[in-house]
């Protein structure tokens, strides 16, 4: 959880964690081995528990306990720090294992799940140099006449200045825009916040989680999609999941409150608003409405925390939280159901699991003297004001998230006997596929629609995904 940034995206390369002690923590450390003088100058900077076991074993110094016990007496009383470098994009399913691990967790420890949830606030988010452009700034016409999403993500350098003039943690982000305090918080806050910003992230007609980023998730063979403006119903599915798991946390508690960095508290207000708004509507436009509304007040937001929180925190009632969960969970059901609809063509009853959106109305985005704005490659930048989308064809992930989500076992059975039936069983092999046919894809999509079926990452055996599909089966 101390690796999800502040706009709800995880670094696309973690190079892990190293550990400080203060002073008076070292000396009761050094107080376990028997030449105390070797190991010391180690220990005054930042260290990993296998680089003090290395030290160890390489300066054959002698223990006198346990080596199990010397590292978690090492770590008890050290402050962890989170390192990772920006890469070339966010993918945008690393925040689905969050709660993986936390499901899993308390699995062994169900009675701590009070403390894990709501106990101190201890958890900072992380701090990146790296940040995701406005459509204003990646939404452009390329020389095939067409809208495409493209340099999504920069290094932004007066936030790269930022970090690297800080002396400790420097990674983690601060309160006064980024020049106070590290900002911590508890993990069902922070739930909470990323709940809004995926929320806050559906595509233009609710159903996927854009990938707005300049990455696509677990299936990376669709490296093109997010210059196409794709979308994922996996972490639709996990967007879902998420907000469930909020609200039977929430149902198990008595009155209780749930701290807000004051950004987005108002964020929250904002996309509110524009929900309300949409449910009651009947203008047949009201889905770009709403998607532009939230997409603005993302924007904003980002504009915001760029730098870092500004410190002011807002209290929202789990009473007044509640409801507006219980809103996003039936907007995002209504996005599945559309989508299976809007499959049913092609493939009944099976949610599609990749999205592509394609711009057929824009404007120009014009400086001062009229003349377009581009990109450093030339292309004019445009507002986006009409879409069109397409399905693409089967993948097997997202039955696989369907199937986590799944409730009813009717429905679960009927979906599985479906798969049985559509592209993406192999008869011959008795297992299932990657995806189904691509033939009629454009190459734009990614290396996927490039490799020969049936070979590495196009309508092969993953045996990862089918071992994962068959644990939800």
């Amino acid at each position: 959880l101390g690796l999800v940034q502040s706009d709800g995206y995880n670094p696309l390369v973690v190079e892990g964690s190293r550990f400080s002690l203060e002073p008076e923590h070292r000396a009761a450390i050094l107080d376990l081995v028997e030449r105390p003088e070797e190991l010391a100058p180690l220990l005054t900077q930042p260290f990993t528990p296998g680089g003090l076991l290395r030290a160890i074993a390489d300066g054959q110094i002698a223990l006198k306990v346990s080596a199990e016990e010397f590292v978690a007496a090492g770590l008890t009383h050290a402050e962890q720090h989170f390192e990772a470098t920006p890469g070339e994009g966010y993918w945008i399913d690393h925040w689905t294992y969050n709660l993986d691990l936390i499901e899993t967790c308390l699995t062994v420890y169900p009675d701590r799940k009070d403390d894990l949830l709501f106990g101190r606030p201890i958890v900072p988010f992380f701090d990146s140099p790296a940040i995701v452009q406005p459509r204003a700034r990646k939404y452009v016409l390329a020389s095939d006449g067409r809208v495409h999403q493209y340099g999504a993500v920069v290094e932004d350098e007066a936030k790269a200045a930022l970090i690297a003039g800080r002396t400790e943690s420097p990674n983690l982000v601060r309160t006064a825009h980024g020049k106070g305090e590290v900002y911590r918080t508890t993990v069902f806050a922070k739930l909470v916040g990323l709940a809004l910003l995926k929320f806050a992230t559906l595509d233009p007609l609710g159903i996927g989680v854009e990938m707005e980023a300049g990455k696509p998730g677990w299936y990376d063979a669709l490296n093109g999609l997010p210059g196409l403006l794709g979308s994922s119903l996996c972490e639709t599915y996990e967007l879902e999941r998420l907000l469930t798991f909020l609200l039977e946390a929430m149902a198990e508690k008595a009155e209780q409150t749930v701290d807000m960095p004051i950004e987005q508290a108002e964020l929250l207000d904002l996309v509110v608003e524009a929900l309300q708004v949409w449910c009651e509507s009947d203008d047949p436009d009201r889905d770009f409405q709403y998607w532009d509304l939230v997409s603005t007040a993302r924007e904003t937001y980002r504009r915001r925390v760029r730098l870092g929180f500004d410190g002011e925190r807002q209290d929202l009632a789990f009473d007044e939280l509640g409801p507006i969960l219980v809103a996003f969970q039936a907007k995002v059901r209504a996005g599945i159901q559309r989508a299976i609809e809007m499959n049913a063509g092609m493939s009944p009853g099976i949610p599609p699991t990749y999205l592509a959106y394609t711009v057929t109305g824009y404007d120009l985005i014009t400086g001062a003297g009229g003349e377009p704005r581009r990109d450093n490659q030339g292309r004019p930048f445009v507002k986006a004001k009409l879409f069109e989308a397409a399905v693409l064809p089967l993948v097997l992930e997202g039955p696989v998230h369907a199937l986590k989500v799944q409730t009813n076992v009717t429905a679960a059975r009927d979906l599985y006997a479906q798969i049985r039936e559509s592209d993406l069983y192999d008869r011959k092999l008795g297992m299932y596929k990657v995806n189904a046919p691509l033939a009629g894809q454009s190459h734009e999509i990614g290396r996927a629609r490039a490799v020969t079926p049936g070979w590495l990452e196009n309508e092969s055996i993953w045996l990862h995904l089918e071992y994962t599909y068959l644990l939800e089966v």
